[in-house]
């Protein structure tokens, strides 16, 4: 494609691709007297033409100072993106370990509140851990799970005993998902059959003292020689454990490791 200015003597030519360019300027007769040289680059003359740019001069009736050179296309303009550097070094959590030597399940520990400290599995009593561990490895679909809180210094519940426990994901799903009216059926049910498993695993373990999660729970008496009867969760403490499991182990005679 080729253009020319209003006097006609400039002229340019774009090839049909877009990638090169030429332009020069026809002089006419005598164009050539307005040529000369002029000190440029590196301190040596140059020519140039009557315009004052240096180029190819010409004169008479040729076509006068040619640019030749690649067109710099809009994309290639812009120039690339530098990703920013990443400073310091990045730290990669360890991958979940079970709570006790031999299990089967993942435990990861990583607080859902970031105002509060992550749970150390080495806080809970040692035997705490083995039957938790016992209850998670009896959930057949269980491969791995979060416990978002375990002790808690001064807590007034068996939490504070280094006895309990909350688990508040099974395989990366939210517990809370079983009872949360915005997700899909089919992801809803996924969890309730996880919870289901789960509570059959912690009923048929005697030193389970409780168990409570989004569906339900059971108590049991803290003596294992107990006359007594356990019972039910109730409404309002299936509500508080709506996006969580807890359990809670028996308390047997030894100090907190």
């Amino acid at each position: 494609m080729e253009t020319s200015s209003m006097d006609k003597r400039v002229w340019t030519r774009v090839s049909g691709d877009g990638k090169s360019a030429a332009a020069g300027m026809s002089l006419g007769s005598g164009g050539g007297s307005g040529s000369g040289t002029k000190t440029g680059a590196g301190g040596k003359p140059q020519p140039y033409g009557w315009h004052g740019y240096y180029g190819e001069t010409g004169g008479g009736s040729s076509s006068g100072p040619e640019y030749r050179g690649r067109v710099t296309l809009p994309h290639e303009a812009r120039g690339k993106v530098t990703p920013p550097v990443q400073k310091g070094k990045v730290v990669t959590p360890p991958p979940p370990a079970p709570l006790s030597k031999g299990g089967r399940v993942g435990v990861s520990t990583k607080n859902d509140d970031s105002t509060k400290p992550d749970p150390k599995p080495e806080a809970l009593n040692s035997e705490a851990r083995e039957q938790v561990q016992s209850v998670l490895d009896k959930s057949p679909k269980a491969n791995d799970v979060n416990m978002n809180s375990a002790y808690r210094s001064g807590d007034p519940t068996a939490h504070g005993e280094g006895q309990a426990a909350d688990i508040n994901r099974i395989n990366g799903q939210k517990v809370s998902d079983a009872v949360a009216p915005n997700v899909p059926e089919a992801q809803r049910e996924a969890m309730r059959r996880q919870l289901r498993e789960m509570r059959a695993a912690a009923e048929t373990n005697p030193e389970v003292e409780a168990y409570i999660d989004p569906l339900g729970g059971f108590f049991r008496p803290k003596d294992r020689n107990s006359k007594e009867e356990g019972r039910e969760a109730n409404v309002k403490e299936i509500y508080d454990h709506r996006h969580h499991i807890h359990i809670t182990i028996r308390k047997v005679l030894q100090t907190r490791q």
